[in-house]
C-alpha cells in the first residue's frame, strides 16, 4: 500500500486582476491548507498548460484541489476539455484521492461526473 505524499493544487486561473494584492488563486488555496493544519507537502500543476500528475505522481497523491476560475467549466476550450478528461480517465474511478473543487473547480468535477 502506497502512503499518499502530497496535496495537489490544480492552477485554473493565474487571477493577475487579484494577484499583487492577495496572491495567486493557488498562493491562496495553499496558504488556507496549511493555515488549517495541513502538514503535507503542496504542489501546483498548471492544467491550462497541460501540466497534470504523472501515473506515478497520482499514487501519492492524498487529494487534488482544483481552483476557481474565471472560465466556464461548461466551455469548449482545449484545456478545460484536457481537464475533464484527466478528470474522467484518471481520477474520479480513485477512492483513495480526496476531490475539492472551488467554484469553477465544483464545477468541472460535475460536469466530468
Amino acid at each position: 500500500m502506497t502512503i499518499s505524499t502530497h496535496v495537489a493544487i490544480f492552477i485554473t486561473d493565474y487571477s493577475e486582476f487579484c494577484a499583487d494584492k492577495h496572491g495567486t488563486f493557488a498562493e491562496l488555496s495553499a496558504k488556507l491548507l496549511k493555515n488549517s493544519g495541513l502538514q503535507e507537502e503542496i504542489r501546483c500543476y498548471d492544467v491550462i498548460r497541460s501540466q497534470f500528475p504523472t501515473d506515478d505522481e497520482l499514487k501519492d497523491i492524498k487529494a487534488i484541489w482544483i481552483t476557481g476560475s474565471r472560465s466556464d467549466a461548461f466551455a469548449d476550450e482545449p484545456w478545460i476539455l484536457n481537464l475533464k478528461t484527466f478528470l474522467q480517465d484518471k481520477v474520479l474511478s480513485r477512492e483513495d484521492i480526496r476531490l475539492v473543487g472551488i467554484c469553477f473547480g465544483h464545477q468541472i468535477i460535475a460536469r466530468s461526473l
